[in-house]
């Protein structure tokens, strides 16, 4: 038994010291961690101290509860991404299967490990609460930290469950894609739902906040509450809740893992493919070449999805308050950040680029196609919101949104794609420096103004709006004629 448990221990903290060492890797060191993270922590620590001391009683049960549950989706999170780095991506399971100790100790660690990080990650927030908390109103509250530990391994073990369901439907690269998808949708469900009600009508806000105290009072949502505060039942459920996740989870992590399965993928039926034609067009293989690399890059649903949640729903509510002549600086807004992310990851994961360089098209043309399909993929979902503005209408102000945007968007794209140099990294975002910052910046700036120029419009400020984006068409046409891709220059 004993032995069993040092081998877990040992598991936990060689994966613990070696995520220390990938967010420590550069020329400053830990530096570049131990001091952004200390000050947010203080920051964070100095308003939960003045809010708690502003409280004559403990928070309610149901408000606690609440807590734990957006902390729980955000270990949930963070779990599901850190099983597929640890089960798939870089696994080595296979060595410690080898080892002379039980399987089921090994994959007991590995999910620790997995509970271990989530529950350190998640701290940077829940610390200061909980440290306002036990000052405030004394050492009764210390379970709660008990609950955090009980919530990061069912949020290890819900995550795990969910990448190897994920994996044996769709693979490992799939897997991912959809697992990032729906971890990041859960991570802002909190947030829509907070922001839900100002969209509703004033009457239908009234009756949700008349609803709310009921919700927040019932004894099942109070259940986590008072267990944080000490309940001896609910703090018992909740254990045992999760020994029968982290049981369940175990053994199908060991059915997968022992059994061979993990190497299992569901594949659909007899597909009738039309035959390939190895002699095609090369604008057309050009096109699809890029749309291939832009929709199979991994870090591309990371750097996209969590912006545009956040723009959906402050954009949502922004519409909901003013009308819907709102959804036009919104998208262009939206389109401006999308553009320049996915130009940027468009030259960035170029493969095999001397070979595209060696090739009969020439160099130039590969630059202006990466620029052309990056601002199609970025403005076709934005037609369903133009096509809304104009059946709400306002199809002047949707066909002046549309132009502007693909105006700027080019623009941005053709600055995105000039200052990024290939790389043949995957796993990480593009660094932009120097000379190249600044002009992504004032790509960025140039969506931003376009932006404000249609709010302008939008507000019946037409002639200061016109003007607006007649200085941004000047703009856009300096970015295309004074800046080039550094690959073309002539060397020296």
């Amino acid at each position: 038994m004993n032995s069993g448990i040092r081998v877990a221990w040992q598991i936990v903290r060689h994966d613990q010291r070696l995520l220390w060492r990938e967010m420590n890797q550069g020329t400053m060191g830990m530096w570049r961690t131990v001091v952004p993270l200390g000050v947010l922590l203080l920051l964070i620590q100095a308003p939960a101290l003045m809010l708690f001391w502003q409280l004559k009683n403990p928070p309610l049960p149901g408000i606690m509860s609440v807590f734990w549950v957006i902390v729980g989706l955000g270990m949930l999170f963070g779990a599901t991404n850190r099983s597929l780095i640890l089960l798939y991506e870089k696994s080595d399971l296979d060595l410690l299967f080898s080892a002379p100790q039980p399987s089921y100790v090994i994959l007991l660690g590995r999910l620790c490990s997995i509970a271990a990080i989530v529950f350190v990650v998640l701290g940077l927030f829940v610390l200061p609460v909980m440290n306002a908390e036990l000052l405030r109103f004394g050492p009764r509250f210390l379970p709660g930290f008990l609950v955090w530990a009980l919530l990061a391994l069912m949020a290890a073990a819900i995550g795990t469950t969910l990448i190897l369901g994920l994996v044996r439907l769709f693979g490992v690269r799939r897997g991912r894609f959809v697992g990032q998808l729906l971890a990041i949708s859960l991570l802002f469900a909190p947030l829509s739902v907070m922001l839900l009600p100002t969209l509703l009508s004033p009457a239908r806000q009234k009756a949700g906040w008349s609803l709310l105290p009921q919700i927040v009072h019932h004894p099942f949502v109070e259940s986590l509450g008072r267990a944080a505060q000490g309940g001896l039942p609910e703090l018992a459920g909740l254990m045992a809740l999760a020994a029968v996740v982290v049981g369940l989870t175990a053994r199908l992590m060991a059915r997968t893992f022992l059994a061979g399965a993990q190497e299992i993928t569901v594949t659909s039926g007899a597909r009738h493919l039309r035959p390939h034609h190895w002699v095609d067009g090369l604008l057309r293989a050009l096109i699809w070449k890029e749309v291939r690399l832009l929709t199979r890059h991994q870090m591309v649903l990371n750097a996209l999805l969590p912006t545009s949640l956040l723009v959906a729903v402050v954009g949502g509510v922004i519409v909901g308050k003013t009308g819907v002549r709102a959804l036009a600086p919104v998208t262009l807004y939206w389109s401006g950040l999308v553009t320049m992310q996915l130009a940027i990851f468009a030259a960035a994961g170029e493969v095999g680029w001397d070979l595209v360089r060696q090739s009969v098209v020439p160099e130039l043309r590969v630059y202006v196609l990466k620029t052309v399909v990056t601002v199609i993929l970025a403005l076709t979902p934005l037609l369903i919101p133009w096509i809304w503005l104009a059946v709400a209408g306002h199809p002047g102000l949707a066909l002046l949104s549309g132009s502007t945007a693909l105006v700027c968007g080019s623009a941005t794209a053709w600055l995105g794609v000039c200052t990024t140099q290939p790389s043949p990294r995957q796993d990480v975002f593009p660094q932009a420096k120097g000379k190249s910052l600044v002009l992504q910046m004032a790509g960025m700036m140039l969506s931003m103004a376009a932006a404000a120029a249609v709010a302008l419009v939008g507000a019946d400020l037409v002639g200061l709006g016109l003007a607006s984006l007649g200085g941004l068409l000047l703009g856009a046409l300096a970015c295309f004629t004074l800046v080039e891709p550094d690959l073309l220059k002539p060397s020296a």
